[in-house]
């Protein structure tokens, strides 16, 4: 899969956008599967504008440093 072609929405705007595009930047949530089983889901997406605006989204992760992040801004 090329990361650079899958598009999601930016969680604040709504507007589509790369996920490996420059300044997108993401978080990964912790959550429970159908069955109870804690498991990572819900990866959230951020636009570069937005990210300028609001900041990196936040994470429920305890080690957030690994769970979240910015791509390269250009």
């Amino acid at each position: 899969m090329n990361l650079w072609r899958h598009n999601e929405s930016c969680d604040t705007c709504g507007r589509f956008i790369s996920i490996g595009a420059l300044g997108v930047s993401w978080a990964q949530q912790w959550s429970y599967s159908m069955d109870g089983t804690p498991d990572l889901h819900d990866p959230r997406y951020r636009c570069s504008a937005c990210t300028d605006k609001r900041g990196i989204p936040s994470t429920n992760c305890g080690n957030p440093e690994n769970y979240h992040g910015r791509n390269p801004v250009p």
